[in-house]
């Protein structure tokens, strides 16, 4: 549209500052790839595929060099490239990722849109090694190194888009599987910024890690990749929507006040509602991965699937309640081929072996001693770990079956000292569900409690006027608390059940204070 202030008089070249028309391409072909999947059908494909051509012939070497506005066209070209096996897709992917540094900035500005950082377009591609800019235009940007690596075997990728997973994990995720700190640019802090009241956490931006997670997975193939995307979708993907799916988060913060902070019915950007349309129906296809050799049952979730491991099929049935109960089942129903030397690789969560997260960003005051238990048709095995899998190995055959129990202790979670945010405050999960503490659960107010650390509680799903919203309740845990009162000039301290509920639950009843971090004495309660 050439009346669009935007134009600048030819077609593209203001995509990398306001608009977002690369980003729609490449929209508009995981749309036609994900419909012509389900269907067959190929006419919407056949349009997607016009468009990225199009897109690609204006974008090259001899033409308009220059990194996307907004990225996430890497991640669909490498879409495109697995469905067609048309190299120029696997190029244009490469060809997008190294356009990052082409552009001129000022590296001693603060401002993110000044220095680059912005659109991760600060440095090459290849020497970054930290997560910079807005936390959902990053992600998507690491999505798609990390399938160019892939396909490639590129090293210098590899080491790049390695060391800012390792970034992420070590100094700029949230316990809760948010990512990005700060309201202003959505964007990643520095090392170890990550306010509660504050923090951004773009529903978006867990949904964008959760699709970097599968691919660093599938790059690597370690298990801690897999527990940061089970952290993401258990907690900061689900608490993007309200029980009713008629209300949505954008922002999805750790801590809110007296008035609450209650869902919007709809955005004027509504990247964030059709994100989770987009996240929630592909998940059946991150419970399982396989390789030719191997079968990697990553998530805990009740299912019946068919599963190709080299030239032998297996049909798969798992059954359990996980996320409330640690005991989980698969069960082969069908087993063609040849299934000698084939191994089920079954992943051991992090925090069922006390890592929160794969570095020493959180820890646990009380750590388990209950070991992960394995069965092999009902008799305990024992097994070796590799990159965070059990490792189980025989001919299996039709009804063999597998059976693992959890450890569901209620951990308090502990920040490193660096994170100085949350210095003298806990936080409490029990699998993979982090918890909050609701004003409407703890006699309207939560500026008045605190949990001595090393404090005990139980969990209980017992029927409450917040488990009557799910279907088949929640798990609420009540920790042995404190509460403060002012007698004259003297604070006095009673004890007190603390109620908390899982923290994709908030904000479904009336408005209230909420706290994921909880101080673990009175004097830190002003916190």
């Amino acid at each position: 549209n050439p009346l669009h202030p935007w134009y600048n008089g030819q077609k593209w070249v203001s995509d990398w500052n306001l608009s977002h028309e690369t980003f729609n391409v490449a929209e508009l072909v995981e749309a036609a790839i994900a419909y012509y999947q389900a269907t067959g059908k190929d006419k919407l494909l056949n349009c997607a595929i016009k468009a990225a051509d199009n897109m690609l012939d204006y974008f090259n070497e001899d033409g308009i060099k220059m990194a996307p506005g907004h990225a996430v066209v890497e991640m669909a070209l490498v879409r495109l490239y697995e469905l067609t096996r048309n190299e120029r897709y696997l190029q244009g992917c490469k060809f997008f990722l190294d356009c990052r540094g082409i552009r001129k900035f000022d590296p001693t500005s603060g401002d993110q849109r000044v220095n680059g950082k912005y659109w991760q377009d600060h440095l090459p591609a290849i020497e970054q090694r930290t997560a910079e800019g807005h936390a959902v235009r990053a992600l998507y940007f690491y999505s798609g190194m990390a399938d160019w690596v892939r396909y490639s075997g590129d090293q210098a990728y590899e080491t790049a888009v390695t060391a800012i997973w390792d970034n992420i994990a070590s100094k700029k995720c949230y316990i809760t599987g948010g990512f990005g700190a700060r309201d202003n640019n959505e964007a990643f802090g520095e090392d170890y910024e990550l306010p509660n009241a504050s923090a951004y956490c773009e529903t978006c931006a867990s949904v964008a890690a959760s699709f970097f997670n599968l691919r660093m997975f599938r790059l690597h193939g370690e298990g801690k990749y897999v527990d940061m995307l089970e952290r993401a979708l258990y907690n900061t993907v689900l608490d993007g929507y309200g029980i009713a799916g008629k209300t949505f988060y954008y922002p999805n913060r750790l801590a809110s006040t007296a008035r609450g902070d209650a869902r919007p019915e709809w955005f004027g950007t509504s990247c964030c509602p059709t994100n989770l349309c987009r996240l929630i129906p592909s998940v059946p296809g991150y419970i399982y991965a396989t390789d030719d050799d191997a079968l990697y049952w990553n998530l805990f979730v009740a299912s019946t699937a068919t599963a190709k491991v080299g030239d032998t099929s297996f049909g798969i049935t798992i059954t359990g309640s996980y996320p409330y109960k640690g005991e989980m089942k698969l069960t082969f129903n069908s087993v063609e081929g040849n299934p000698s030397g084939k191994s089920l690789k079954v992943r051991i969560p992090g925090w069922a072996v006390n890592k929160p997260v794969e570095s020493d960003l959180y820890s646990y005051t009380n750590p388990t001693t209950t070991p992960v238990v394995i069965k092999l048709n009902g008799e305990e095995v024992s097994y070796t770990v590799e990159d965070g899998y059990a490792v189980l190995q025989k001919d299996w055959a039709e009804g063999d079956y597998v059976e693992i129990s959890l450890p569901m202790d209620i951990h308090q979670v502990v920040s490193n000292p660096n994170l100085k945010t949350n210095a003298g405050l806990c936080s409490y999960e029990r699998g993979p569900i982090v918890y909050c503490a609701e004003g409407v659960d703890n006699s309207g107010k939560l500026d008045n409690l605190f949990i001595p650390e090393g404090a005990t509680g139980t969990n209980s799903t017992a029927p409450s006027p917040i488990s009557s919203l799910f279907k088949g309740g929640i798990q609420q845990l009540r920790m042995n608390g404190k509460v403060c009162t002012q007698n004259g000039t003297e604070v006095e301290t009673a004890d007190r059940v603390v109620r908390l509920i899982p923290y994709f639950a908030r904000a479904n009843r009336a408005a209230s204070p909420m706290l994921v971090w909880i101080p673990t004495d009175a004097s830190k309660m002003e916190q």
